[in-house]
Parts: C-alpha cells; sequence; structure tokens
C-alpha cells in the first residue's frame, strides 16, 4: 500500500547515513566509476591532439596556397596574421602537457601495506579523485585553445577568400 506524504530519510534503503563508511562493494564501485571517467577523459584529450594536428596541417597548407597567389597590396596581411594565430592555438592544443596518473605505485605500497581493503580503496579513490580533478583542468585548457585555433582559421579562410576576391591580379 503506498503511503500519502513524506517518508522518513533512510526508510527506502537508497538514503545512507553518511557517517557511515561505505563498504567493499561501494568503494570498487566509485573506483570504477572513476577508472572509466579517466579513461573517457584520455580519449576526448586524444581526440584534441588530433584535432589540433589536422587543423596545423590545413594551417599549412592554406598559408602555401595564398603565399603562391598574386594579390595586389597588403591583401595577404590580415590572412598571414590568422593563420598565424590559428597555428599558435593550434599547438597550445597539441603541445604535451604532464598528466597525473593515480595513484603513485610507491606511496600507494607503503600506505596500503598494513591497512584493509576497504581502506586501501578509499586512499586510490581519493588520489584518482585528485588526478582526475588536475587533469580535467588540463584537458579544459587545451579544448579552450582548441576553440580559439577554430575561430582563428575560420577568420583566417574568410580574409583569404576576401583578399582573393578584391586584391587578385586583374
Amino acid at each position: 500500500m503506498w503511503r500519502r506524504g513524506r517518508q522518513a530519510a533512510g526508510s527506502c534503503g537508497m538514503i545512507r547515513d553518511m557517517t557511515a563508511p561505505p563498504d567493499v562493494a561501494t568503494l570498487r564501485l566509485l573506483n570504477d566509476e572513476i577508472t572509466a571517467r579517466a579513461s573517457r577523459l584520455d580519449t576526448n584529450t586524444s581526440r584534441l591532439d588530433t584535432k589540433a594536428t589536422t587543423l596545423l596541417g590545413f594551417v599549412l597548407a592554406a598559408v602555401t596556397f595564398l603565399a603562391a597567389q598574386k594579390t595586389g597590396g597588403l591583401w595577404k596581411v590580415p590572412p598571414f596574421l590568422a593563420y598565424g594565430l590559428a597555428a599558435y592555438f593550434g599547438h597550445q592544443a597539441m603541445r604535451p602537457r604532464l598528466f597525473k596518473d593515480a595513484p603513485e605505485p610507491a606511496p600507494l605500497a607503503e600506505h596500503v601495506s598494513a591497512r584493509g581493503e576497504a581502506a586501501a580503496l578509499l586512499l586510490v579513490i581519493h588520489a584518482k579523485v585528485k588526478a582526475f580533478t588536475e587533469n580535467r583542468s588540463t584537458h579544459e585548457r587545451k579544448a579552450t585553445s582548441w576553440r580559439c585555433a577554430e575561430a582563428a582559421l575560420t577568420l583566417a579562410v574568410a580574409c583569404t577568400v576576401i583578399a582573393l576576391i578584391f586584391g587578385g591580379a586583374k
């Protein structure tokens, strides 16, 4: 029979007492989820690197194309500056950065050797959360650089089209 009104916290069995230590199965679940999230973040970061490499290749080809064109005046300057910005931000998105890997084996072995499985899992989870937070901020900086590179490339292509239309040989 369904009751109307409010149920007491914890009466449905899903809300736990937050002061009680979690059981080993819950800790394993948390550890697995954090590991999966870290793996997805690593995959996304690799994709950003691939995109940045492709962007840099396109910038190189476009700059070579623009340099080979005959235009009058200073029509090539704005596109070259925009391509330079795209290359700079593309390099910032692609350049290697230190990613934290958790947990470090030596300190983990020291801290865990005399403790139980639950205490060991708590230490591992804490280290993984800390590393994930730092890696996520690094990933966000790479993503910001990628977005800036993408915007600069779009501007550069538009400037190239304008330079070829209005500055081209007649």
